[in-house]
């Protein structure tokens, strides 16, 4: 089914592009960046006789491209969450707010993922970007159409399980590993199995992360994390 999805998207991307035109969405709360980002993609996409159309909410589900602020876990967690929720896979930006430091490069992806079109980062120039988004989606493009088998999204190995779901959206309520264990009448050893293993799959490295995670959850979503399968 995958393989399906994945040969749809990119034919769909390869459509678009024959239309000359780029759906883009960027999922950032930085508006003087997120202006300043879609400022530089009309302009240089225009230059190679391209539209953009920029969407957000459910619209994104339609987009080629899609820009994504990380401030803590592993990128491809968002992409595999963001790839449930779409029509097709569209080719992730991930943007930083500088570039990484040595001891956060543990967390880069470096499975060759086809949907992974690399990092921005806030204080490059535009005019570095922009040019680099641009080689990347046609780099896809060619890539998917070559070596489509080889070449899958292997982003989807580090969704999250339902339980895994389960004990964060508990722990974010309660706090407490051992509330946690009541409520759902496991034992505080499950708890403790399930919660390292979401966080290894989220790119969390210890408890504090967890709480600043959780909390970007809620202030996304409006609410406690989402079960989901």
């Amino acid at each position: 089914m995958f393989q399906k999805n994945n040969y749809l998207s990119v034919w769909s991307l390869v459509l678009n592009i024959i239309k000359k035109v780029v759906t883009v969405a960027i999922v950032d709360t930085n508006r003087f960046f997120l202006d300043g980002l879609r400022l530089g993609v009309l302009e240089h996409f225009r230059k190679k006789g391209l539209l953009v159309n920029f969407v957000s909410g459910p619209s994104m589900g339609h987009a080629d491209i899609i820009f994504q602020h990380i401030i803590v876990g592993r990128p491809s967690f968002y992409c595999s969450r963001m790839q449930s929720e779409l029509s097709y896979n569209p080719l992730f930006f991930f943007i930083y707010d500088s570039v990484a430091k040595p001891d956060t490069l543990q967390w880069q992806d470096r499975d060759g993922c086809l949907r992974n079109g690399g990092n921005v980062y806030r204080n490059e120039s535009l005019n570095v970007v922009i040019p680099r988004v641009y080689d990347a989606l046609i780099a896809a493009n060619k890539k998917s159409q070559e070596t489509n088998q080889k070449y899958g999204c292997c982003c989807r190995r580090n969704r999250l399980t339902s339980r895994e779901y389960q004990v964060l959206r508990y722990f974010s309520m309660v706090g407490s590993s051992n509330a946690v264990a009541r409520l759902l009448k496991i034992s505080a050893k499950s708890v403790s199995t399930h919660k390292r293993s979401a966080m290894l799959k989220i790119g969390l490295r210890n408890n504090l992360d967890l709480y600043h995670w959780l909390r970007l959850e809620r202030k996304n979503t409006g609410r406690s994390l989402s079960i989901q399968s």
